[in-house]
């Protein structure tokens, strides 16, 4: 049974349990969903995206999930799904050679902290979630229900919190540009670590 609960492009938050609207920054443009009659939030051209609330995901277990599809993939260059990149960059979850990617900026040296996946296919729609394990110090990678990246990190790291500016889909605030290219529904934010067995559910039956 399908799970197309993004028909009116929205944005749900499990640590708020509210619903909030997307704000696009241009005039929006949307595509046909991964399933019958839904629509997804479609960008394909540069500096379009779309802004979400601020939401703290600052010590604390977490998880983003959202169904995608890149339709352009640039060589060796970010392209943001989702995130808080401004400067000094919370974090951002992106996608760069078919590759998914999750950044976040450590404080201190100003070093980053990135996992990566193995290959993913274009053109085709992925469901891909993020799972930071704040207890077990972990972070993994799931698309279509598998697990494809995992990193572990030491327990005196401490990261950046919010940057005060409105989260991105499709962009991000960095200087570079790190347009994506397709399009992006179902995005779900938790304030937890979800298991497998939670994700699968979400992503629902194919």
């Amino acid at each position: 049974m399908f799970h197309c609960w993004f028909q009116t492009i929205c944005f749900y938050s499990h640590f708020l349990n509210l619903v909030f609207y997307f704000s696009f920054n241009s005039m929006p443009l949307f595509a046909e969903g991964r399933c019958p009659g839904s629509k997804a939030a479609f960008f394909n051209q540069t500096n379009s995206f779309a802004s979400t609330p601020t939401i703290s995901l600052t010590d604390q277990s977490f998880t983003i999930a959202c169904w995608f599809k890149q339709t352009v993939s640039v060589p060796d260059k970010l392209a943001a799904i989702y995130g808080d990149w401004y400067d000094p960059w919370q974090f951002l979850l992106s996608i760069e050679n078919q590759e998914i990617i999750f950044h976040r900026h450590k404080k201190g040296k100003g070093e980053w902290f990135s996992v990566g996946s193995t290959k993913i296919g274009l053109d085709t729609w992925t469901h891909v979630a993020l799972t930071w394990d704040h207890v077990k110090r972990a972070v993994y990678i799931y698309a279509d229900g598998k697990e494809i990246g995992y990193r572990s990190y030491g327990a005196d790291v401490v990261f950046y919190e919010p940057t005060g500016k409105l989260y991105q889909i499709g962009k991000d605030g960095h200087w570079k540009n790190h347009q994506f290219y397709g399009s992006i529904m179902d995005l779900y934010i938790f304030g937890t670590a979800l298991t497998l067995d939670q994700i699968s559910k979400l992503r629902g039956e194919l």
